[in-house]
């Protein structure tokens, strides 16, 4: 691309950031959406373009999303069995404390009824 038209770009972006907050001019953005369409097709990453344009990198990569990237066929709805988890076995734990207090060899219900107890 010509360093003229990115100058003509910069230019009119700065004109439009001068005269209003808020998005982009609609007729200015429209312009400005599909040269930067034509650019990123050509194979320039958004990041370039953002650099030569002063354009917010996010800003773009937004535009870039409206851009017919999305136009994939969504996944269809695929029918589930939820399964419930199995019980936890009578395994033994080890109870872990504050100042290097250690439990051990404890099940799952002595833990709970310890705990109650401490609280």
């Amino acid at each position: 691309m010509s360093d003229k038209e990115i100058d003509t770009w910069r230019r009119l972006i700065a004109i439009d950031r001068q005269q209003r907050k808020g998005p982009f001019d609609p007729e200015l953005r429209e312009q400005l959406d599909a040269y930067l369409k034509r650019r990123w097709q050509s194979g320039t990453g958004t990041q370039q373009l953002s650099d030569e344009l002063g354009i917010n990198h996010h800003t773009l990569l937004f535009w870039r999303s409206r851009w017919g990237a999305r136009t994939q066929v969504k996944g269809q709805l695929r029918r589930v069995e939820v399964i419930a988890e199995r019980p936890l076995r009578a395994s033994k734990l080890t109870l872990h404390g504050p100042a290097g207090t250690r439990i051990e060899n404890m099940s799952l219900d002595e833990v709970t009824e310890l705990w109650r107890k401490l609280t």
